[in-house]
């Protein structure tokens, strides 16, 4: 009888052991899974704060621009501006030479 109990024990103690390992197992991949979601989580809030300021500086810029009525950040402003106008003198000339 005193065996048999022994033999019992030993087994709820395997039991029990083979159970905790496996519990064990488990929350530690729950625990490093849940670790990687964090770290992805804040990673990307980081960059989606980034990509705000990003645009807000970027509507800053440009409504200063647009305010102060400045050529910077526009580089060929002079020559959009040039006044090309053809003479229609000379709009003859190289007509009437070409034909």
């Amino acid at each position: 009888m005193c065996r048999q109990l022994r033999q019992i024990d030993f087994l709820l103690f395997l039991v029990l052991n083979i159970s905790f390992v496996t519990l064990a197992k488990k929350s530690l991949r729950k625990l490093i899974n849940d670790l990687i979601h964090c770290v992805i989580s804040v990673v990307s809030y980081m960059l989606l704060a980034l990509l705000c300021v990003t645009i807000t500086f970027r509507i800053y810029k440009s409504v200063g621009q647009a305010v102060q009525k400045s050529t910077e950040g526009r580089p060929f402003r002079e020559l959009i501006e040039k006044d090309v106008t053809i003479l229609p003198k000379m709009f003859r000339k190289h007509v009437d030479t070409r034909s």
